[in-house]
């Protein structure tokens, strides 16, 4: 993924939030795909255990992201996201495009049947089936 120049937008890999503009992506010559700037508020950084580093999380999800280094001068904002490339989904829409995008939750009572039909709908982009809401980790 480092060497992929497309225009688009770079995803979070666990909940599809937007992360990343193509337009931000350089190579920092690590191995890892390097973006300057993330999309403003996609992103959040938590002190790592170890004291040294920082680490990137989904802002959404709390998904792991990487690391966010400073004051490498690479680029002008003098700031490197060393993201594993595992966490990302790449789109060719646009942020704007993908704002749009809406949510729906449906309950039926055959997760991979429901899955199946609402594949098949006009409009839809992605299926994802499982339990919704409630307090159990393993719920029944």
């Amino acid at each position: 993924m480092k060497s992929f120049k497309k225009k688009g937008t770079y995803l979070c890999k666990q909940c599809q939030a937007p992360l990343y503009k193509s337009d931000n992506k350089f190579d920092a010559g690590c191995g890892w795909p390097s973006f300057d700037q993330e999309i403003q508020g996609a992103v959040k950084r938590v002190p790592d255990k170890d004291g040294r580093r920082t680490e990137i999380v989904c802002a959404n999800c709390g998904a792991h992201l990487g690391h966010v280094f400073s004051g490498e001068g690479f680029t002008p904002k003098n700031t490197r996201h060393c993201v594993n490339s595992i966490s990302l989904d790449f789109t060719s829409e646009s942020v704007e495009v993908l704002r749009k995008r809406e949510i729906a939750i449906f309950a039926g009572g055959c997760f991979w049947g429901v899955e199946h039909l609402m594949q098949k709908q006009p409009g839809v982009l992605s299926v994802v089936s499982g339990y919704i809401g409630g307090t159990k980790d393993y719920p029944t």
